[in-house]
């Protein structure tokens, strides 16, 4: 299976991700029969257990790949489905970005604080 293939009846695009991260994610895809049907699983790079493959989760797997090799994020700083969001990579305490977050849904990047997040769950 081609991840043009999964992502073919949904809105998700491949264009910001180049052929070689396409290739490697798909050389990654596992085949399983559930419920009789051939289901594709990946296993994740933050999770690290086999997970079931649907477009979002293509998505979502390719911007880990950039996010831990290319931009050399750490994955133990890397937090998936928290709370509302995709994906969460946490900074280090002692860093520039003290007591903030990145956050990155399938479609874009948003920055928050940790401070207005903490309040979210605290109201």
């Amino acid at each position: 299976m081609t991840i043009t293939e999964l992502l073919k009846d949904s809105d998700y695009k491949l264009t910001q991700f180049n052929l070689v991260e396409i290739r490697d994610l798909e050389k990654r895809i596992t085949i399983k029969e559930v419920s009789g049907k051939a289901t594709p699983y990946i296993n994740c790079l933050v999770r690290n257990k086999a997970i079931k493959l649907t477009p979002e989760e293509a998505v979502r797997q390719l911007y880990l790949r950039v996010l831990i090799d290319d931009y050399e994020y750490p994955v133990d700083r890397i937090a998936l489905e928290y709370a509302f969001y995709s994906v969460v990579i946490w900074h280090l305490e002692n860093s520039k970005h003290k007591g903030e977050s990145y956050t990155l849904n399938s479609e874009m990047v948003t920055f928050i604080k940790r401070k207005y997040y903490d309040n979210i769950w605290n109201d």
